[in-house]
């Protein structure tokens, strides 16, 4: 459950070793995972000669931990590396990494290199014979970003597909070409893919050798990302052996801005276990780069936690001291918040590992993606990275869950439009179906205008190209409209750049509402609801979320955009949606999870302010038999079932006191009798 991540450096190992077995326990850790020359003192790759003296030390952590019933695992700290930092290449003939410009890395290795392959299969082979419980494989196993290879390897590899050589500018251009993909990026991706998944093989293979019951960790940097590698998710846990743990990002590495930065953590850890095999046990990476409460406060350590845990997770990894050498009682405050908090959490964790499926509106990701994606002029290789995490953030925020599993409705968001298939766009489009402006103009220009209502679509122009505008009025009172409710324009982040798509609705679409001009004229309908032939229920938002919403850009979200969305999401689930919650505050998180004969209901409050009250609305076919609520203690107590009222198949759940930061709120609604 509590899995440490700690870095005991050679110029103080003995005094940092007597520490942590003295204070293990007081933490209450059920295992350590020894970083291994990490961030700061890393000297460069490892070779078999360096190692000898590394060895036998964590050999005595193991031996010193197993005494206290804690397990022992191992986080060699790169595979090809994380970034030069003008480290050298300590690897004799190893090809260091080219790129997009031609660059050589003085440190980071290429993936298809013989001589670094040969140099991993020796040290993971001395590591895994320390026989830890788990050996970690950083995220460093990636090709993209900084380090994307272009090397003569990789552009060997390549020519030899094409059958031609292909020099690197050419390649690149062809990888970015506005419009209709080249045929090339497929190719591309397919090279990078199977030099990521050779690679894996060779660690797996040195790892079985030396430690068979050893098992393998992978930490990842989300699956948006890694669509810019093609990754296959199913195809790097079998090339790993098959009975893996994930490890997914939590991002927030430190807490440059406020809680609401953990919408990306919980999206985070149920995304990258949507991509893999069912059953692979997940550990959230919790950080505090670069370390002490300077880095990250308790409270919002806690609150990492708390979503941790409230997602299903089976445990977290701790990265919350230094690796230079610090002791950790320099700041004690993070193990006592360990020690104190672990019932709650063990009680939830308990309840949650019974399994359960998430409910809510399902949202959309492909890893192929970045292989259809039609890029817009000027674009980078960057932009290869799927979008739509906008989407959650609008949704969560107006208390709506957000999942990746399958629902009655799904939302698309944006260039998401481009991977979807003829046959998967027809089975949406009986459904119910949440489109933002650029997804809308995409299946406009797919041939589907009809099915969504509208006579045809233009790609989302600038706002502040497009018109004077003033706000977005919300008029429909069935979506959350009344007279003068504004939202402002003023998007994302009180300016006018955010793109919209004028919408041109067939008479029988329903206009929620339009953006008006300083004088509050009407000049363009902003939402559209629609019922098509298919039988499907479709809502046109006109907004292109990606550029209206975030990265977290403060001026879409508002009391009234609440009531809008839970109103359209109402609608879309014809009258019974899955869950959704409101109250006096701002930026809650909350899920629903239906396990065997019970549901499970969280909040968590991702703002400063307490909510005083919460309410619950979510889709009820009768009364529960009891209602049981999470105690700090981690045992769940039995609270009064009327507090429950079901109408029409609604059920409606208030919560009378108050839940803050650091009090999250977990619900067990029972359908059928206790034992």
């Amino acid at each position: 459950m509590y899995a440490l991540r700690r870095s005991l450096p050679r110029h103080r190992f003995e005094e940092l070793l007597a520490e942590l077995v003295e204070v293990a326990p007081r933490y209450r850790l059920d295992e350590v995972i020894v970083v291994v020359e990490a961030e700061e003192l890393f000297p460069g790759h490892p070779t078999p000669e360096t190692m000898p003296a590394q060895v036998e030390q964590l050999h005595r952590v193991r031996d010193a931990l197993e005494p206290l019933g804690i397990a022992y695992s191992l986080n060699p700290w790169v595979t090809r590396g994380h970034e030069d930092r003008l480290r050298p290449n300590t690897i004799p003939g190893a090809q260091t990494a080219v790129n997009l410009h031609g660059q050589a890395a003085t440190s980071v290795t290429c993936l298809l290199s013989a001589a670094w392959r040969a140099n991993l299969a020796a040290t993971w082979g001395l590591y895994a014979s320390t026989r830890p419980r788990v050996i970690w494989v950083e995220d460093d196993i990636r090709d993209f970003g900084p380090a994307e290879c272009y090397c003569p390897l990789h552009l060997a590899r390549f020519s030899a597909l094409v059958g031609h050589d292909v020099a690197r500018e050419e390649l690149i251009a062809a990888l970015i070409r506005p419009g209709e993909p080249h045929p090339w990026r497929s190719l591309w991706l397919g090279v990078r893919s199977e030099a990521a998944l050779e690679s894996m093989e060779v660690i797996r293979d040195a790892v079985r050798a030396a430690s068979p019951d050893t098992r393998i960790g992978l930490m990842s940097s989300g699956p948006r990302n890694h669509v810019r590698e093609a990754r296959d998710w199913h195809r790097v846990a079998d090339a790993l052996g098959g009975d893996i743990l994930s490890r997914p990002t939590l991002g927030n590495y430190w807490e440059w801005g406020p809680p609401r930065g953990l919408y990306f953590s919980q999206d985070s850890i149920k995304l990258t276990r949507s991509v893999l095999p069912e059953g692979v046990e997940d550990f959230t990476e919790v950080e505090s780069v670069p370390f002490s409460r300077y880095a990250k406060s308790v409270a919002f350590m806690d609150a990492t936690l708390a979503v941790s845990f409230a997602g299903g997770a089976s445990g977290c990894t701790l990265n919350v001291f230094d690796h230079l050498g610090s002791p950790m009682e320099n700041e004690p405050h993070y193990g006592r918040l360990l020690g104190e908090r672990k019932d709650f959490y063990a009680g939830l964790a308990d309840r949650l590992g019974r399994g359960g499926k998430h409910r809510g509106i399902n949202l959309i990701h492909r890893d192929d993606s970045a292989e259809k994606v039609r890029l817009e002029p000027g674009s980078g290789l960057a932009d290869l990275a799927e979008g739509g995490f906008s989407a959650v953030e609008a949704f969560e925020a107006a208390g709506i869950p957000t999942i990746y599993e399958a629902s009655p409705v799904t939302f698309v968001c944006g260039r998401q439009a481009w991977s979807l298939t003829d046959a998967e766009i027809g089975d949406l489009l009986t459904q119910g179906l949440f489109l933002d402006g650029l997804a809308a103009a995409i299946l406009c220009e797919r041939g589907y205008s009809a099915d969504l209502g509208l006579l045809g679509g233009t790609m989302p122009e600038r706002l502040d190209e497009l018109g004077m505008f003033a706000a977005e009025s919300i008029e429909d009172e069935r979506f959350g409209g009344a007279p003068g409710r504004l939202v402002t324009a003023q998007l994302p982040m009180v300016d006018y750049s955010a793109r919209f798509m004028p919408l041109h609705p067939m008479k029988e679409a329903t206009v929620v509402g339009h953006l008006v001009d300083p004088g509050l004229r009407s000049q363009h309908p902003a939402m559209i609801a629609f019922e098509n032939a298919r039988g499907g229920r479709i809502m046109v938002h006109g907004w292109d979320y990606d550029t209206a919403v975030g990265p977290l850009g403060v001026s879409f979200h508002h009391p009234y955009r609440v009531q809008q969305l839970q109103a359209a999401v109402r609608w879309l689930f014809h009258g019974r949606a899955p869950l959704l919650v409101r109250g006096d505050g701002a930026w809650p998180l909350a899920s629903r999870i239906d396990a065997d004969d019970e549901t499970l209901l969280s909040f968590l409050d991702l703002s400063l302010d307490p909510w005083p009250r919460v309410e619950f609305e979510f889709a009820a076919a009768r009364r529960p038999v009891a209602l049981e609520h999470l105690r700090t203690d981690g045992s769940w107590h039995p609270v009064d079932t009327e507090l429950v009222t079901v109408a029409d198949g609604v059920a409606t759940l208030g919560w009378p006191d108050p839940v803050g930061l650091n009090e999250p709120l977990f619900l067990a609604v029972v359908w059928g009798q206790k034992a």
